[in-house]
């Protein structure tokens, strides 16, 4: 399983709540790519001030009309500090 090479967005680009962030669609240059050559899991790592977290995408939001409202990220680490979802990212299609 390789790691494959993906955005990496600043810590600043999102607003942050406690263990949440969020950030508009049209802020991020791409919003996110396939992270490993074997698996269809897709995610962007954030840079915080010491190491990089990874997040992949957990659920699409929908209107009623089918349309992307927004896409929810959870955090993906294997180190126990950074467990699956403990951080959580929604980016907003607008």
């Amino acid at each position: 399983m390789a790691r494959l090479s993906i955005p990496c967005y600043d810590i600043k680009q999102f607003t942050w709540e406690c263990n949440e962030g969020c950030a508009e669609a049209s802020s991020l240059a791409i919003c996110y790519e396939r992270v490993w050559d074997d698996a269809c899991d897709v995610g962007f790592e954030v840079q915080g001030k010491h190491e990089k977290v990874l997040f992949l995408l957990s659920h699409i939001q929908h209107d009623v009309d089918g349309d992307v409202v927004s896409w929810m990220f959870k955090s993906h680490e294997r180190t126990v500090r950074y467990r699956y979802g403990r951080f959580t990212i929604t980016v907003f299609n607008d």
